[in-house]
């Protein structure tokens, strides 16, 4: 067989990428050929609006912002089956990140301007150290009016969805602007992308998911990392689960209410303190962590209202730093920027990870759940994930009367709860 120095050369870049320690996935390397005759937009490669998906799980998305009469996404089969393949596929993906063949999709520009900010998601609480030279605030002085979609830039975003990142091509940022994080057209994006996953194997895969879930530095993390232990390793997820299921919660209305209308109407250092411990002691060490979360939110507002980034002004002034000092020991340089994450949640949160959770299989989740389900009195947005999980469980009858004795009074699920209603009047889960 004779070689000329084309082939030499490739077959010595691929001799290159072998040692390196991944191998290549001859199914992903076929899907990736169909990538270029890709012709419509979707989540992580769009101008007209940003959010967060996983393909193989029809259900699993979330519109992040979106311009009003925008293209709606459009789900690529051709990604959704590189995604699938999981921790095989991305050797091949990381080979493709600088895959400068274009899509069929047209050129994306920004309405107003383009930022190539080299956007690089990572898990702040597993890796301290951010990634050197991506993540900029600066706009280059020289840089294209618009961007053309890549095999490179697909490849990019199904890498994000096989290892619970974030990771946008493109994506929407309001108002009327474009982020592009293309490794097709940053050579210092794309080196630091294949350095972090290019040993990745199926074990280190499940290793960094579970590192997510234990260790999330965001509500996203740890839900996406539900979703793809349940799609990937599922044997991991249940202990995991059920862990994070018997997480103590607040209310976040109740908290509102409290600081809004008692913490921060009374002048008296002494009796605020007062007021607090008497407030955690009567709801629970949670509802510490609730009111934290929501001094530090005030206190993004109240920053911005005295850099003169709001407009008008705000109306009702908040001294959030002031208790967030008192309260939890904070030095008086405080910022909205040192929120810390907690370990507890709110019940909005366990709703939408009961829902991550989504067809997993196992009793004891379920068990779990309904035990949850069991005690809820009148939050209806949490009952309705429950309720969804527990359809046809044998816990139809307490779904029944949950939902007839809601209706009536649920302000803002009352439709859900009769859609609920219905499934189970349906003769499919009699």
């Amino acid at each position: 067989m004779r070689f000329n120095n084309s082939t030499a050369i490739a077959m010595c870049c691929l001799a290159a990428l072998f040692c390196r320690g991944g191998s290549l996935d001859p199914k992903t390397e076929s899907l990736i050929d169909q990538l270029p005759q890709t012709a419509q937009i979707g989540f992580g490669y769009s101008a007209q609006f940003s959010g967060v998906q996983f393909l193989p799980v029809t259900n699993v998305y979330e519109v992040g912002t979106l311009v009003l009469g925008s293209q709606p996404p459009q789900r690529s089969e051709v990604l959704k089956s590189i995604v699938e393949r999981g921790a095989l596929a991305v050797f091949s993906l990381l080979r493709h990140l600088d895959d400068a063949r274009e899509t069929k999709i047209p050129p994306i520009s920004g309405m107003m301007w383009m930022s190539f900010a080299d956007e690089y998601d990572f898990n702040h609480r597993t890796r301290k150290a951010s990634p050197s030279g991506v993540n900029r605030d600066t706009f280059p002085v020289s840089r294209p009016s618009s961007h053309i979609i890549t095999v490179g830039d697909l490849c990019f975003v199904a890498l994000g969805q096989i290892v619970n990142r974030s990771f946008n091509a493109t994506r929407y940022q309001p108002s009327g602007g474009v982020v592009v994080s293309s490794p097709t057209y940053s050579k210092r994006l794309c080196t630091v992308v294949r350095a972090d996953y290019r040993n990745l194997t199926q074990g280190r895969h499940r290793e960094l998911l579970i590192q997510d879930f234990e260790n999330p530095d965001s509500e996203q993390r740890l839900d996406g990392a539900c979703v793809r232990l349940g799609f990937y390793y599922p044997e991991a997820l249940e202990p995991l689960a059920l862990k994070q299921l018997a997480v103590p919660t607040y209310d976040i209305f109740k908290i509102n209410d409290f600081v809004r209308d008692a913490l921060y109407r009374e002048p008296s250092q002494q009796r605020r303190k007062v007021m607090f411990n008497e407030f955690i002691r009567s709801n629970g060490p949670a509802f510490s962590d609730g009111i934290e979360l929501q001094l530090f939110e005030d206190l993004d507002s109240e920053e911005a209202d005295e850099q003169h980034r709001v407009s008008p002004p705000l109306k009702e002034k908040y001294d959030a730093r002031a208790l967030l000092i008192q309260l939890y020991k904070f030095d008086t340089s405080v910022s909205s920027t040192d929120k810390p994450y907690v370990a507890t949640w709110n019940s909005a949160e366990l709703a939408r990870f009961i829902r991550a959770i989504g067809d997993y299989r196992s009793f004891k989740v379920d068990r779990a759940i309904h035990d949850i389900f069991s005690k809820i009195t009148d939050d209806d947005y949490l009952a309705v994930s429950c309720m969804n999980r527990l359809m046809g469980k044998g816990y139809d009858g307490e779904i029944r009367r949950f939902c007839q004795r809601r209706i009536p009074q649920s302000k803002y699920e009352a439709d859900e709860l009769r859609g609920v209603l219905s499934r189970a009047n349906s003769k499919h889960f009699r």
